[in-house]
């Protein structure tokens, strides 16, 4: 392949950079303008749109230089380098693909045998890093690769074999990019910047496979997990969209968090900005609590997390707030079921510094289309639909309750600022600010002796409002040729209120081997505030054959948890602690076959003295092959544990373990099988077994309890195992289709000393069998169309062991789900369309069974019963989004 390097413009032109040259200077040479002290982006972006010369550099290296030259002259590359040289930036032009690189000089000593190369990926349009791009390139015929880090640096380091090297670069959402480096004249190039341009559908995909090393089943799951899909209120849910993947369990419409491979919900953690987002969702789990807008990366880890990262003993999805444009302003602007978000973003400093502001704002209590209203009441447990059990219980009335006036009001709020230095190094600060504020009012029938009239209307009132604040500062910067350092601190600030006047408490009893359930209502409140202070340290060092992040984390906590309930009046804790961790990872990459990534996390916590060691260990053999093998395990530690209410969907409440209720852990092995037959079909089958310690539950979820047994209202000597087989088959047909399958075949059990006499017992969660299917058509570049079916077993029935409907699972789960996604590029900006419609088919889902109070009219005078009941998931439910960005 011919290559043009200045260094050749002291003897003259070679042909072909005689011919570029030509066409480049010559046939625009009526429209050139020399520059006189202009700026180097000016400069470049100026001959990008007159001639087919593509500039790969990275903004920050060259925002500040300005530069003399005349686009027209022959000689101008000549006078380009010259000018550049002081800078220490070396012009590289490489002919046949009409690609100019600026590099920043090195003066690393040439490895004999080895090619060492480092390189950015980088947003073509706005500058931004991309984390975790995928580099591949070609190797005695096979096809080897890795994953850029979480700042968008990577490094090739491998055996000098031939005189140039093409590597390709990928990332979800983005045109992928080829390059090609002349080894013979530069061997170890240093800092090459590969600029990534947008797609015109871009989707805000998650990444699910592993961060530190490469396999070929990146590119075939790309597109898997997409967040725009599927949403009840129309607009990007990252939450929702995990449950086509077979580790998530499938769940309703409203939930408080996932369930990852048998885990209680507060086992699922979201980070942003490495910091705790410690409610995960507006109106009850229907819209993620962050826009969308705003985020650059999701990340999702379900198996073996790397030892940098917390996890717990579910899964995590770790997020990143995307930086401003480096180079102009932009701004956009949409519209949804339920809300209105904009998002502005522009330059500090042009090519170095920019700024970044994102808002969502509701307007449920404006607009009450869509069923609006109804989500309120649903959400809040104030009427949802349902249906009474058994055939002798026609003449009983269930509609105690009749609802009044509502408000619901949720908002975000995301903001950045960033700024990058011309050796790389990178200072962000970033801020959230997020909440929901939700009212219902209702009159409930109640029975008053004293009165003339059996029953009486009671004004009622249900509260659930939280907030929360995270605030993270980011210094990232290059040590050494080999060291890159991360420094973070943050605080994250979280408050809620829950209360319900009438709500219903429920007790189970035996007298002579007769259950008996009473029920009656009574004032629930809850209010809870936790604050986390973090600061971290990291070191990146990059070896020969292997890459290694050491580093070390401090959290401080502080919580507080008020209950008045009819057990737990008054009842008041408040708990602080703090916790230091220390971590390794090393990732070997050179081992073929063999892929192995070993971490260890030791975690110190006050409250307890507790200390706790995490391995972590993940090995691939034949990664690059049509068939794969893997195992991992890993142990993890979980020191804050949310406790939730059965059925009731309130705000997130979180709770601190302490000298006497110790941290949560699991014991995660897990194994797996992976088929690439061709390019566009993939096939994974996994396995796994989870032991797990010392999970919370609140004592309110318990109707065996006759009364509460501990100082607190939760208790945790709960174990449990979950153990599963997952399949997940995906295959591109053709560019146009696609088809993704997913199949789990699971249990999760359960077990308390104090419950059931000590048996195990099914978690509310637990199916035995989950199926989904999507199936994503491209009528055309600008509308596509995603299609899916959905399949599970029913969750335990709590009332199995009464007379009536005693089957011990409820019915079978089935849901169909459409959405339509159109954008077009328009001459002032792009349009996006998205059409959804949930539960298409609407299919009567039973979301839970319980007893509920009636009103028996087949006596006189009427009484209260309580009777067995289905309470259903959503039914079908439109919703769209519109958003024009310019």
């Amino acid at each position: 392949m011919p290559v043009c390097d200045l260094r050749d413009l002291k003897y003259g032109f070679s042909f072909p950079c005689l011919i570029i040259f030509s066409f480049l200077f010559f046939s625009q040479q009526a429209n050139a303008q020399k520059a006189e002290n202009a700026l180097l982006l000016d400069v470049i972006s100026n001959l990008k749109s007159k001639t087919p010369f593509r500039f790969l550099y990275r903004e920050s290296l060259i925002s500040t230089i300005r530069v003399s030259v005349d686009p027209g002259d022959e000689d101008f590359f000549k006078d380009l380098r010259k000018q550049l040289k002081p800078h220490g930036i070396d012009v590289r032009v490489d002919s046949s693909r009409y690609q100019v690189l600026l590099l920043q000089s090195s003066d690393l000593p040439a490895q004999a045998g080895l090619v060492d190369i480092t390189g950015y990926v980088v947003d073509a349009q706005t500058g931004e890093r991309l984390p975790y791009a995928t580099v591949t390139w070609s190797e005695t015929g096979r096809t080897k690769g890795i994953a850029a880090g979480n700042t968008g640096l990577f490094r090739i380091t491998k055996k000098n074999l031939e005189s140039s090297l093409t590597i390709r670069i990928s990332f979800i959402g983005y045109e992928t990019e080829e390059i090609t480096l002349d080894l013979v004249n530069n061997p170890q190039p240093q800092g090459i910047t590969i600029r990534l341009t947008p797609k015109v559908m871009s989707g805000a995909d998650i990444l699910v496979t592993g961060i530190s090393y490469y396999a070929n089943i990146d590119s075939s799951l790309s597109g898997l997990v997409n967040t725009g899909q599927f949403s009840p209120l129309g607009e990007t849910n990252a939450v929702r969209a995990l449950q086509v993947l077979p580790s998530s369990s499938i769940g309703t419409a409203m939930n408080d968090g996932l369930n990852i491979r048998g885990s209680n919900p507060d086992g699922f953690q979201v980070f942003l900005d490495g910091m705790s987002i410690f409610n995960q969702n507006h109106l009850f789990g229907l819209l993620d609590s962050f826009n969308a807008d705003a985020i650059q990366t999701n990340y999702y880890f379900y198996d073996v997390t790397p030892a940098q990262f917390q996890s717990s003993t579910g899964g995590t999805l770790s997020l990143l707030t995307r930086t401003g444009s480096q180079h102009g302003i932009g701004a956009n602007a949409g519209a949804s079921n339920s809300s209105f978000k904009t998002t502005v973003e522009g330059p500090i400093k042009k090519g170095q510094s920019s700024w970044l502001i994102s808002a969502r704002n509701s307007y449920m209590n404006s607009l009450p289309w869509f069923n609006n209203p109804d989500l309120i009441k649903w959400g809040l447990d104030i009427d949802r639909p349902k249906r009474i059990l058994g055939d002798d219980l026609t003449d009983l009335n269930a509609e105690l309750v009749e609802t009044g006036d509502s408000e619901a009001h949720f908002f975000d709020l995301h903001g950045k600022v960033y700024h990058e230095g011309r050796t790389g190094s990178r200072l962000m600060a970033s801020v959230y600010y997020g909440g929901d504020r939700t009212r219902q009012s209702a009159f409930r029938q109640a029975r008053v002796f004293s009165s003339d009239n059996v029953f009486e209307a009671q004004d009622v009132e249900t509260i659930n409002d939280w907030g929360n604040f995270v605030g993270s500062v980011h210094l990232q910067r290059e040590l050494t040729e080999r060291i890159y350092s991360h420094s973070m601190a943050g605080i994250s600030a979280y408050a809620t209120n829950f209360s319900k006047d009438d709500f219903v408490y429920t007790r189970s009893t035996e007298r002579n081997d007769i259950k008996e359930v009473s029920m009656f209502t009574f004032p629930f409140t809850t209010q809870s505030t936790l604050n986390e202070i973090k600061a971290e340290q990291s070191l990146d060092i990059s070896f020969t054959s292997f890459d290694a992040t050491i580093g070390a984390t401090y959290l401080y906590y502080l919580g507080d948890y008020m209950e008045d309930s009819f057990d737990r009046q008054g009842f008041f804790n408040r708990m602080s602690s703090s916790q230091v961790d220390a971590f390794v990872q090393t990732d070997f990459l050179q081992l073929n076959p063999v892929q192995l990534e070993m971490g260890n996390r030791i975690h110190y916590y006050s409250n307890g003295n507790y200390l706790r060691w995490s391995p972590r260990l993940k090995l691939r053999l034949f990664p690059d092959s049509a068939i794969s093998l893997g195992v991992g395990f890993s142990r993890n530690h979980q020191f804050l544990h949310r406790v939730g209410f059965a059925n009731a969907v309130t705000s997130d409440v979180w709770i601190l373990s302490d000298d006497e209720q110790p941290p949560s852990s699991v014991n995660h092995f897990s194994g797996g099988i992976y088929f690439q037959p061709i390019h566009h079909s993939y096939l994974q089958i996994e396995a796994y077994l989870k032991e797990y310690q010392n999970l919370r539950l609140h004592e309110i979820n318990t109707q065996t309890l006759g009364n509460t047994f501990a100082k607190m209202p939760w208790f945790y000597e709960n174990s449990g195992k979950g153990k599963g087989v997952e399949m997940l088959m995906r295959n591109q047909i053709t560019r146009f289709l696609a088809i993704s399958q997913s199949y789990t075949l699971s249990s999760m059990e359960l077990q308390n000393p104090y419950i059931l006499e000590g048996d195990t017992y099914y978690a509310d969660w637990d199916r035995r069998h989950s199926y989904s299917s999507t199936l994503e058509f491209e009528f055309a570049r600008d509308l596509s169309v995603n299609l899916s079916w959905i399949y599970a077993t029913g969750s335990p029935n709590k009332l199995a062991d009464s007379e009536i409907h005693g089957r011990e699972r409820l019915a079978n789960y089935r849901r169909v789900d459409l959405s339509m996604h159109y954008a077009r590029q328009l001459s002032q900006g792009q349009l996006e369309l998205k059409l959804s419609a949930f539960n298409l088919l609407n299919h009567q889902n039973t979301w839970y069974r319980k007893y509920n109070l009636a009103i028996d009219s087949s006596r006189s005078p009427a009484r209260l019963a309580t009777v067995p009941m289905d309470v259903y998931d959503l039914g079908f439910h439109p919703s769209f989004e519109i958003v024009f960005s310019f």
